[in-house]
């Protein structure tokens, strides 16, 4: 029966038989990020440099590798950090690893912020993000747009030297 169709009927029904029968496997998801915890690891002359540790989960029946992204961090509505890197790290099917992302934070960036006096248990932020994933089908691109809030450690909010800060630059 099959025979009788015009040939681009048999050529829809053939990639229609392919794709059902791969099913999902060729439809890319993206993997999901988690911020376990953020660490100052030092201090420049510049600024303060921190460690996202991240948890990265791959939903997909095959392993993502991850070959280069870049970033930026607003919080508050203040560009805090942004950075390309070249980083290849592979995450494997069906299974959370980890991956460290480091965040470096210039002092007048940090201190404009501190001058805002933004309110340390709703801190806004917006995270936009670019992967670039080299998958079975080729490489890709995954946006990432996050916004949200964080709070800051309760032993943070009343630091005296945030509170020194504050005194310093606050708007006369």
């Amino acid at each position: 029966y099959l025979m009788q169709l015009p040939v681009y009927l048999q050529q829809i029904f053939a990639a229609a038989a392919i794709i059902l029968l791969t099913g999902c496997s060729t439809i890319v998801a993206p993997p999901a990020v988690h911020v376990r915890s953020i660490t100052p690891v030092g201090v420049t002359l510049s600024g303060i440099d921190f460690e996202a540790d991240l948890q990265v989960s791959n939903p997909n029946r095959f392993d993502l590798s991850l070959l280069s992204y870049s970033y930026s961090l607003l919080v508050a509505n203040r560009q805090l950090s942004s950075a390309s890197v070249s980083q290849i790290t592979t995450f494997p099917a069906h299974q959370k690893a980890g991956i460290k992302l480091p965040i470096s934070v210039r002092y007048s960036d940090l201190f404009a912020l501190i001058q805002q006096q933004p309110d340390p248990e709703q801190l806004p932020y917006h995270l936009k993000a670019a992967l670039e994933m080299e998958t079975p089908l080729g490489k890709s691109i995954i946006p990432i747009n996050r916004t949200g809030t964080f709070s800051l450690p309760e032993s943070y909010h009343q630091n005296p030297l945030l509170q020194r800060f504050k005194e310093l630059f606050k708007p006369l």
